[in-house]
């Protein structure tokens, strides 16, 4: 089985996978370097949630 051309895909979609995992975590507040303030869950206000 000729592998080369996986071989060649698979950093680049490491790559991208590790991006979209980054952009989903930072749409849900979740950053490198901290993590925000919950606003909402299931719509249901901040101080409500204990």
């Amino acid at each position: 089985m000729n592998t080369n051309k996986l071989k060649a895909y698979v950093p680049k979609a490491r790559l991208a996978f590790m991006d979209a995992i980054t952009k989903h975590a930072a749409h849900l507040g979740l950053y490198a370097d901290r993590i925000a303030d919950v606003k909402a869950i299931h719509g249901e206000a901040p101080e409500k949630i204990k």
